[in-house]
């Protein structure tokens, strides 16, 4: 069946070649997703017609989906009402393997999405092809969200997900030594987090990544409570419950500044911190620009190796961002990770 932008998230999921991912087109999906066309995500943005068609063929792999987490069952089914498939358990998290270069270095993709699903359509597939094209390994991981108090449940399905690839280099034919992260948004905060030596690689007992390579991302979760701050003394009450969402996965239902403090990153950088490259749009309408100047500052008050794009038109979850102000920032992220 041939992919066009009219069909919709559902019809791409019944399509027999992309059946292994049909749960990982968006995760967590909803009637409003189900239905809604691919053409409402940005095209030729992301090259998303050709990102399907490439995993498709991927999908041919038998070790494409790989889970992760050894002998894991599905705790219950507690949440998992309805008609689609929900990520809360150890069993349903996985990895999507595009290592097709035997011997060369990997990046693990960590899309966003709030903590309440992720966006693999945009911030994944076209991610994981393109890096392939630029002669790298890629896996995409498909982290637990969705839950009330989420954490640190994504950071202990990094941590499985870089020990998998790690215990499995010889098998995958992949370069472990010396790689890269990269995530979009809430993917990128929780890479943030990974780089940390109290919440990340080291409190996991893993290997350091060589370098950090962002979208738009969030690290600074501290500046969303007081985003949600505001809203609530402004009697913003649409604006508050929007803040409050994130934080309510982050943080638990009686989340507070502290319980948020403890994943934001101004409490846990400091000069071992990767190197980092980041892009940001001045008119992302999700995630403040603001909070990206603050990362910035951040790295520059630890000394961090940085290259930061900061551009004017792109927006939020621009994927690729082909024909917008960020184009090309994922071959600048790539040749920064290659020149350390």
């Amino acid at each position: 069946m041939m992919i066009s932008g009219t069909m919709t998230i559902g019809e791409l999921g019944r399509i027999p070649s992309l059946s292994k991912v049909k749960d990982f087109i968006f995760t967590n999906l909803d009637d409003e997703k189900y239905e809604s066309q691919l053409q409402q995500y940005g095209i030729e943005q992301s090259r998303l017609i050709e990102a399907l068609e490439y995993t498709a063929k991927r999908c041919e792999a038998e070790d494409f989906v790989l889970s992760i987490y050894s002998g894991e069952k599905p705790s219950s089914d507690a949440g998992k009402a309805g008609k689609y498939k929900m990520i809360y358990d150890k069993a349903d998290v996985c990895l999507l393997n595009y290592a097709v270069h035997p011997g060369k270095s990997y990046i693990l993709v960590c899309p966003g999405g709030g903590y309440n699903r992720e966006w693999v359509l945009v911030e994944g597939y076209p991610l994981a092809m393109r890096i392939n094209e630029l002669g790298y390994n890629a896996f995409i991981l498909i982290y637990r969200t969705g839950k009330t108090g989420l954490f640190p449940e994504p950071l202990e399905d990094y941590a499985a997900a870089v020990h998998y690839i790690e215990k499995h280099k010889d098998e995958l034919q992949v370069e472990t030594e010396g790689y890269a992260v990269t995530g979009a948004s809430a993917g990128g905060h929780l890479c943030s987090m990974w780089g940390t030596k109290q919440k990340g690689y080291e409190a996991y007992g893993a290997a350091k990544p060589k370098a950090m390579l962002l979208s738009y991302p969030a690290p600074v979760l501290s500046m969303f409570y007081e985003i949600y701050e505001k809203c609530v003394e402004n009697k913003d009450t649409a604006g508050a419950e929007g803040q409050a969402a994130l934080l309510r996965r982050v943080g638990g239902a009686d989340f507070d500044r502290d319980k948020i403090g403890v994943y934001s990153l101004e409490n846990l950088i400091d000069k071992d911190y990767p190197p980092t490259y980041f892009v940001h749009a001045e008119d992302d309408p999700v995630v403040p620009i603001v909070t990206g100047r603050r990362f910035e500052a951040l790295l520059e008050q630890y000394g961090i190796r940085k290259e930061v794009h900061i551009v004017g038109h792109a927006g939020h979850s621009f994927g690729l961002g082909i024909g917008t102000d960020a184009e090309g920032w994922l071959e600048y992220a790539v040749r920064f990770w290659q020149s350390i």
